[in-house]
C-alpha cells in the first residue's frame, strides 16, 4: 500500500504523532474510493472526500474525452487512470517541483527554443514543464494509447511533437507488456503486465535525423529497462545531444535489474561525462564533453 508518512522530527511532537497516526488513512481511504466503476460517481466522491484528505487539487471527469481534469489554481493536467492521482497529494505545483528535483532540470542550461526529446513522457508532465517553464520545444514519445492521449492533450498550444510508438534498437515488431494501471508498461516482462500488445518500434536514430533541428539540448529516456537498446539505436546522432538524463533504476524485466552499468559504459564510449545522480530514484544526467 502507497503510504506518505511524515519524516521525523526530534524531539516527537504531539503534532507529528497525530500526523503519523493519520498516514496510513490516506492511501486506505483513496484505494477503496478508486474501486468505483462509474467515473463521474468517482469525481464526485473524490471530490467530497478531499475535504478531509486535503490534497490541493479538484477533479473532472471529463466524458466526451473518457479523461479527468485535475485543476490546481490555474494549473491543469490531464490524466487518463485514477491511480494517477495518488502522485499529486501535494497538487500539481507540487508534482512538477518534485519531478524538476527529481530529473535534474535545473541542471540543464535552458535557452528558449531549445530542443528537448522525452522518450517515455507517460501523460506529458515533464514535457509540459519543460515547455510552459522553461520555453523549450519538445519531441514526446509514449507508446501507451491512454497516456498518449493525455500527453496531446496537457502539451496542447505548445510548440510539441508527438509519437505513439516504443522505441528499440532496431525498427522491428516487439512484444509490448501493458502494465499501464501500475504506470510500468515495458518491452519485457513484468510481473504485474495485464495484456500484450505487438507493437511496431522506431529508433532514436530516425526521431533526431526526422528533426529539423541541429542540437537537442536534452534527451530525456525513462524506458522500464529498454534504456540500453534505445541509446544502441542512436549511436549515430549522440553527437546531435548537449545532455542526456536517463532512468536506471531496477525495472528491467523479472529481474528487475538496474540500466546503470549499460547506460554508463555506452554513453561513456561517445564522448559524455556522468556529471550527477540524483536520490532516491537513479535518474542520472551526463553532459556530450563537446557540447560548450
Amino acid at each position: 500500500m502507497w503510504i506518505n508518512i511524515p519524516p521525523p522530527r526530534y524531539p516527537v511532537s504531539i503534532k507529528y504523532f497525530f500526523l503519523w497516526a493519520i498516514a496510513p488513512i490516506k492511501p486506505f481511504v483513496f484505494t477503496n474510493i478508486s474501486k468505483i466503476k462509474n467515473k463521474r460517481i468517482f469525481e464526485c466522491v473524490f471530490n467530497f472526500i478531499n475535504n478531509f484528505l486535503g490534497w490541493p487539487i479538484k477533479i473532472t471527469y471529463e466524458k466526451n474525452l473518457d479523461l479527468f481534469k485535475l485543476v490546481d489554481g490555474d494549473l491543469v493536467t490531464y490524466i487518463g487512470r485514477r491511480q494517477y492521482l495518488k502522485l499529486y497529494s501535494k497538487g500539481i505545483r507540487g508534482r512538477n517541483k518534485l519531478l524538476i528535483d527529481q530529473y535534474l532540470l535545473n541542471e540543464v542550461p535552458f535557452e528558449k527554443n531549445d530542443l528537448v526529446i522525452d522518450i517515455g513522457a507517460n501523460v506529458g508532465e515533464v514535457s509540459l514543464i519543460l515547455s510552459r517553464d522553461f520555453g523549450c520545444s519538445t519531441y514526446s514519445v509514449e507508446p501507451e494509447e491512454v497516456e498518449f492521449k493525455c500527453l496531446k492533450m496537457n502539451l496542447k498550444g505548445y510548440n510539441s511533437s508527438f509519437l505513439n510508438s516504443p522505441l528499440w534498437k532496431e525498427e522491428t515488431l516487439i512484444p509490448f507488456y501493458s502494465a499501464n494501471e501500475e504506470l510500468d508498461s515495458s518491452c519485457f516482462e513484468t510481473e504485474d503486465y495485464t495484456h500484450v500488445i505487438e507493437k511496431k518500434t522506431a529508433t532514436l536514430s530516425a526521431i533526431v535525423n526526422s528533426l529539423d533541428n541541429n542540437r537537442i539540448k536534452l534527451l530525456k529516456l525513462e524506458a522500464e529497462g529498454a534504456e540500453p537498446e534505445i541509446l544502441l539505436g542512436g549511436l549515430d546522432v549522440l553527437h546531435k545531444i548537449d545532455y542526456i538524463c536517463v532512468d536506471v533504476g531496477p525495472e528491467r524485466g523479472l529481474s528487475y535489474e538496474t540500466t546503470l552499468v549499460p547506460t554508463v559504459n555506452t554513453l561513456k564510449d561517445h564522448g559524455f561525462d556522468f556529471i550527477k545522480m540524483g536520490h532516491p530514484r537513479l535518474i542520472c544526467l551526463f553532459k556530450n564533453n563537446q557540447s560548450p
